[in-house]
């Protein structure tokens, strides 16, 4: 794909139009990490936050899952761990009860947030 297409393919994305690349669905990513300026805050605190987002364009094809969670996920379980639930699970609700499980095992310090997406 050339630089031109990839702008009018994210372009599209961004206003919400539906882009296909052949026949292949383009699901445009957006990230979103948080940085308090003082962690250390108690509720009621005044509390800075810095965003910063990272928007990138995806080949979906049948079969690919999306998982978006909180860090209460991703701190105690590897990513390896996350993987092999999600390839051995039969369906998304035993995933996602799996994947709480597992932090839950592991000694989360807070939520655990799971949303599976299959495609």
């Amino acid at each position: 794909m050339s630089d031109a297409e990839a702008r009018e393919v994210y372009a599209k994305a961004r206003l919400g139009e539906s882009v296909t690349l052949g026949s292949r669905p383009v699901v445009l990513v957006v990230d979103f990490s948080c940085g308090f300026t003082d962690p250390s805050c108690a509720l009621g605190s005044e509390l800075t936050a810095e965003v910063e987002s990272t928007k990138r364009l995806l080949d979906v094809a049948r079969g690919d899952i999306f998982l978006l969670c909180s860090d209460g996920l991703t701190r105690p379980v590897a990513d390896e761990t996350i993987v092999h639930t999600l390839r051995e699970s039969t369906n998304g609700e035993q995933a996602s009860a799996r994947l709480i499980d597992l932090a839950k095992e592991k000694g989360a310090p807070d939520n655990v947030t799971v949303v599976l997406v299959y495609c």
